[in-house]
């Protein structure tokens, strides 16, 4: 009889299996996946911030809270593609790079694929996964010219996710189908690999730098505020950098006189048809903040100051309803998208629960709405922080090699064809 019974544990179990391949059945596998992707961010976090530090507090905090948000939505897995694609394109003699709100994660920063330490740039994991997911991730990132299609046949061959509806997207390396936990509709995961010419140039920029013994450059490790490289940037003389080789780019640069790194996300941010024609790239670089009741209020003065107390990126506005109103920062980054869209009956909803948020937090009603305002107006041109970050260390760097390593920046330049 007990052997019977014991057959029949096996054949429940395994029906189980059968119909629940996304539940119970994978939950050894997932708790495996989740194992080795806390391990690969462990070592990750070991390279970039030393033996001293990587295990801050405020470091730990942080990957513990992404790793669980990416453990609860099941993602492990793609993430571990996503350390297997950064592995795969070093390959081609240089790292890749995250593109979009990606490049908030501590996780894909410990996983190499983003240059820029979301803690130290104040970007936030939220912009790119909450528990309350309702759509998949879908993440980009840039590898040099030369291992684009080596990497995209890599993850294909290894993983084969990719339908024949992708084969007209030659940049797609992965497509991996996910539903939320809340129920809805499944969407799908995708991993997308774009050649960029700057990968190119600074890989074989660093390369020659090497070969004459000049110096070992780490560009990560770059230092962040250069006096000669934001010089550079003052003059406006960038061509053949990444984002500012264009006239338009060129001219604001010499009005607005970048002193630190910041200045160039700003840049980023800001160089966009909506906020040029609306007048806040001339607010900003003349230095006329439009929102006095974001600087006067106690709980963010800080979170403008660093933008010339203007509100320019979707991660203020995030932490702004969250610190004064306790908006959740997903719930924050849901009425940002619904101010681009005018959704009024979104917005009006969630004015009021705002400002009762904000009175139980101690704020009144009036400097409540006030500052509800601000971020609804400043909503519809605000731009993905981390987005602007990475692409300005991109650029940063490649100013940084033209100032210091000029020969062998130009000699880069021409190899892959473009001028500097």
């Amino acid at each position: 009889m007990d052997s019977r019974r014991h057959f029949l544990k096996k054949a429940a179990l395994a029906a189980v299996t059968a119909t629940l391949p996304a539940s119970l059945a994978d939950a050894r596998g997932a708790a495996t996946d989740l194992a080795r992707l806390r391990t690969h961010c462990l070592a990750g976090l070991l390279d970039r911030y030393g033996e001293r530090n990587h295990r801050d507090p405020a470091i730990m905090s942080r990957l513990d809270r992404e790793l669980a948000i990416i453990d609860d939505l099941h993602l492990s897995d793609f993430f571990l593609v996503l350390a297997e694609s950064r592995r795969v394109a070093a390959r081609g003699g240089y790292p890749p790079t995250v593109v979009g709100a990606a490049a908030g994660s501590l996780v894909v920063h410990a996983l190499g694929l983003s240059p820029v330490c979301p803690l130290g740039h104040r970007l936030l994991f939220d912009r790119f996964l909450a528990k309350s997911q309702r759509t998949a991730p879908s993440v980009a990132i840039l590898v040099t010219v030369e291992s684009a299609q080596e990497t995209v046949r890599s993850i294909r061959d290894r993983h084969a996710q990719v339908g024949i509806d992708d084969l007209d997207r030659p940049f797609r390396a992965l497509k991996r189908k996910w539903r939320p936990n809340a129920g809805g509709q499944s969407s799908w995961a995708t991993l997308d690999v774009h050649s960029y010419f700057g990968l190119s140039v600074t890989r074989k920029a660093i390369q020659l730098v090497d070969q004459r013994g000049h110096s070992t450059i780490r560009f990560d490790d770059l230092p962040k505020n250069d006096p000669q490289t934001l010089a550079l940037f003052r003059s406006g003389s960038t061509d053949g950098v990444f984002q500012f080789q264009t006239t338009g780019m060129q001219n604001i640069l010499r009005k607005l006189k970048p002193a630190r790194f910041d200045d160039l996300v700003a840049a980023i941010a800001l160089y966009r048809p909506g906020p040029i024609y609306d007048g806040i790239v001339a607010a900003y670089i003349d230095q006329k903040p439009r929102m006095p009741a974001l600087i006067a209020h106690r709980l963010i003065e800080d979170v403008v100051t660093e933008t010339r107390e203007m509100l320019i990126y979707d991660e203020q506005a995030m932490e702004i309803l969250h610190r004064v109103g306790g908006v959740d920062l997903a719930d924050g980054f849901h009425l940002v998208k619904a101010t681009r869209t005018r959704n009024h009956a979104v917005i009006a909803d969630n004015r009021e629960r705002f400002i009762l948020g904000a009175h139980r937090l101690g704020t009144n009603r009036h400097d409540a709405n006030m500052i509800f305002d601000c971020v609804v107006s400043a909503g519809k041109h605000t731009f993905c922080k981390a987005h602007a970050t990475v692409y300005a260390w991109l650029a940063y760097g490649m100013a940084f090699l033209k100032v210091h390593f000029p020969s062998e920046f130009r000699e880069a330049c021409h190899a892959t064809g473009r001028s500097a």
